[in-house]
């Protein structure tokens, strides 16, 4: 390299390009874009988990006037657990229903600004759309019944007493 660069001088026509060296620059931008971009979308997410947790916790824990009632009238804990789980898990069907569709719409309308710009193809992952639909599932199931230990324990008429 530095024999050639003696050749060429100060020729300001000609410039040495250094391909590998290009490449590796490329390849840090790469990894610097990703990681930024996954981090991004692991904290993003992250917050969402715990929103809808934190969402399908509330919901339950101020509906145990309700499930008392319900115990009261002849409904078992089994009965109780499993209305609760079919919650849950339609929480999770519904939230990636509109999940997915609002997924696709965006990257329907990204795709068409930027396929002006650099040629772009339409891509639709099915096959990540169906893990975050089985994720969102389990996460809905899992919130749902997290809430159920703590109701577990209480008493049917204390609760039903419990002033709003």
């Amino acid at each position: 390299m530095a024999k050639i660069e003696e050749i060429i001088g100060n020729n300001a026509i000609l410039n040495i390009i250094n391909q590998i060296d290009e490449v590796r620059e490329r390849r840090a931008m790469f990894v610097k874009v990703n990681t930024l971009v996954y981090g991004f979308i692991s904290v993003i997410t992250l917050i969402g988990i715990i929103n809808i947790a934190n969402t399908v916790a509330t919901n339950l824990l101020l509906r145990k006037k309700e499930f008392a009632m319900l115990q009261a009238v002849g409904m078992t804990g089994k009965d109780i657990r499993k209305m609760i789980a079919t919650e849950g898990i339609l929480y999770g069907i519904f939230g990636a229903f509109f999940g997915s569709i609002t997924g696709v719409g965006c990257s329907i309308i990204l795709f068409t600004i930027l396929s002006g710009i650099r040629g772009f193809e339409l891509t639709i992952y099915y096959d990540v759309i169906a893990i975050a639909t089985i994720m969102s599932i389990l996460i809905g199931l899992v919130s749902a019944l997290i809430p159920l230990r703590k109701m577990k324990n209480q008493n049917i008429i204390e609760n039903i007493r419990e002033i709003d």
